[in-house]
């Protein structure tokens, strides 16, 4: 009848060689995904990159990302030899995680393969650095003088997470953060500052693949409708989410992840 079946899709992807290379976002790490795609074929075909810096209590620069894994591996390797050795068929990223693919493709750091990016930004303009670098050093600011519960409150009020304090696993997921939160984050959070990374916008159309946001998420809707007319990311949009919309709704987003092929 034309229609999607997902019961199908999931038994399709279960059987085929997919390897995914995911990155969370700033404050997040692997737990995430794994949280993701709990119930998906994917689950096994997942390899979970934890930024140091972030998702632990070490630092590595941002050039140090392409060219190392974290420190609990055997073997420092580049994600690019990550990619091969696994066999690495599609790349997720989610906002920082998307931003770090979108560099690494671009400056031909790692292969452009198919890429779903999560509410990621491709870089802002001239004109947009000064009230970014405002807003960020406040950030920075209450990262390195409130407790973790203060800061968390302030971050998941955001106007960008619009109903998340409302999921019904919201404490689980605040918990994690909580235990994750510490002052480093001050250094990583300026390392990877969207300020210091290029504006990627005129070069988006060279990536292959798809655009996801959720409905509640205004300022990522509207990158996602700007994106649409000059790139060939297709535009999925998730809803009962916003800006953590895969994790606020797995089950939408591994139906529409399900149907992401090259």
């Amino acid at each position: 009848n034309g229609k999607v079946s997902r019961s199908k899709l999931k038994e399709y992807y279960s059987n085929i060689d997919v390897k995914i290379l995911t990155i969370h976002g700033f404050f997040g790490d692997a737990q995430d995904w794994q949280d993701v795609f709990k119930h998906s074929p994917f689950r096994e075909k997942c390899i979970h990159y934890n930024i140091s810096g972030i998702a632990d209590k070490t630092f590595l620069d941002k050039e140090t990302i392409f060219k190392e894994i974290p420190k609990d591996s055997e073997e420092s390797k580049t994600i690019e030899e990550i990619m091969k050795e696994n066999k690495v068929t599609h790349l997720l990223g989610y906002s920082l995680g998307g931003r770090i693919l979108i560099e690494g493709i671009l400056e031909k750091k790692i292969n452009n393969l198919p890429l779903c990016l999560i509410a990621s930004n491709p870089g802002i303009s001239e004109e947009e650095i000064p009230s970014r670098k405002k807003w960020e050093e406040e950030v920075t600011l209450k990262i390195s003088h409130t407790s973790s519960e203060e800061f968390f409150k302030y971050w998941y009020g955001l106007n960008i997470f619009t109903g998340l304090q409302e999921h019904k696993n919201f404490q689980k997921l605040l918990q994690r953060r909580k235990e994750n939160f510490h002052t480093g984050l001050v250094t990583s959070f300026n390392e990877f500052s969207i300020t210091k990374t290029k504006n990627y916008w005129n070069s988006m159309n060279v990536l292959n693949g798809l655009y996801v946001y959720g409905e509640n998420d205004k300022k990522y809707e509207e990158i996602a409708l700007k994106l649409e007319p000059q790139s060939q990311l297709k535009i999925k949009k998730i809803p009962e989410g916003s800006h953590f919309a895969h994790w606020q709704n797995p089950q939408e987003f591994n139906f529409i992840f399900n149907q992401f092929k090259k």
